[in-house]
């Protein structure tokens, strides 16, 4: 499996023209936290918390199959956190506590 940094994930979800135009997100941690909670465990609940964390400044590896498998709302959310980190539209400390808030509603949920 090949493996790949954040940046070269980023760059592949660009590319991802079979699933159609992405939609804009004006604002897309609080949409990627609510997609997380509610789709956890699923893949791409995973998928977008590993994007937050990469995001953040974490070291997160990600593979070809990620972006296979990703749906059209996830590939949206994705694309829109990408943008949000490249425009630099939350600092590094807003990355991190949004990244902190859904892993503890996501350890909560594993609770029950």
């Amino acid at each position: 499996m090949d493996h790949l940094s954040a940046t070269k994930f980023i760059a592949l979800l660009s590319l991802r023209v079979d699933l159609g135009r992405p939609r804009r997100i004006p604002d897309p941690l609080p949409k990627a936290n609510a997609i997380v909670i509610s789709d956890w465990p699923r893949r791409n609940a995973q998928l977008l918390l590993r994007l937050m964390r990469a995001l953040g400044g974490r070291d997160e590896v990600f593979s070809m199959r990620d972006v296979e498998g990703m749906s059209h709302e996830t590939l949206s959310v994705a694309m829109a956190l990408a943008a949000a980190g490249i425009n630099g539209s939350y600092s590094r400390s807003q990355w991190q506590a949004h990244t902190r808030l859904t892993e503890r509603a996501v350890r909560s949920l594993k609770k029950r």
